[in-house]
């Protein structure tokens, strides 16, 4: 059987497990879904790079405002049972985030390339002033 632990104990063991997760998974898996969705979405190596410049930051900066509050309070205080029902309701809210900038992201190429294509349609002449 395992010693209890004080709460310093875990706050610390917390802060470590934190602190591996934020700058080890988190950038990586950042990168994965940016590039993934770009990936699924059908975007050429152009289209990738753009997507990154445009949300990896963002996403990144959203993730760690959110995660390593709910992660210190799920290694902190949540009892063991709970911990994967408290990270999946997290998890429920952070992966609508990303649904809503995966979506804003596609709104805004799509209205590029209309605005695109209304700059190359205005420049051509119709017949009769070509005469």
């Amino acid at each position: 059987m395992q010693p209890l632990q004080t709460m310093s104990e875990r706050l610390v063991m917390a802060l470590k497990r934190v602190a591996v997760d934020q700058t080890v998974f988190a950038p990586f898996a950042t990168g994965v879904f940016v590039f993934g969705m770009g990936a699924l979405e059908g975007l050429d190596t152009a289209g990738l790079v753009q997507r990154a410049k445009t949300q990896y930051m963002d996403i990144l900066t959203a993730g760690y405002a959110l995660w390593p509050a709910a992660q210190l309070i799920n290694f902190s205080f949540v009892p063991l049972v709970y911990r994967v029902p408290f990270g999946s309701t997290v998890s429920l809210f952070w992966n609508t985030y990303l649904g809503w900038k995966n979506c804003q992201a596609k709104r805004i190429e799509s209205a590029q390339i209309a605005m695109s294509y209304d700059t190359v349609i205005s420049d051509v002449k119709p017949l009769e002033s070509r005469v």
